[in-house]
């Protein structure tokens, strides 16, 4: 599953139906896949369509869960890869508005 997510060779619609039906008790589930996402996102291999549908289904785990688990990763992210890789995540926390400034400390 992780290789598929990673990998981009999940259809939108199942990403989307995954984040969507999580269970709000299934934390650590929902930790793994904003991991995994956010993974995808960084890719060098990332295409726009794939970029869109990462951007929606991090979108809906934030709505329903904030976006607290994010803050790490993403911070991870931004520090490693290419310019474009970089300037990919700083978009992705722009649409997010995850605010990073408590984290920099």
């Amino acid at each position: 599953q992780h290789a598929m997510l990673v990998d981009g060779s999940w259809p939108a619609r199942h990403l989307l139906c995954m984040c969507k039906n999580i269970s709000p008790d299934d934390n650590e589930r929902v930790v793994r896949l904003v991991q995994k996402l956010l993974d995808r996102m960084h890719a060098s291999s990332l295409n726009e369509k794939d970029l869109s549908s990462c951007n929606s289904s991090l979108s809906c785990i934030q709505e329903r869960f904030g976006g607290e688990m994010m803050l790490s990763p993403m911070l991870q992210l931004l520090d490693a890869g290419e310019a474009d890789q970089r300037v990919r995540m700083l978009a992705a926390a722009k649409l997010l508005k995850l605010h990073f400034s408590s984290n920099l400390h």
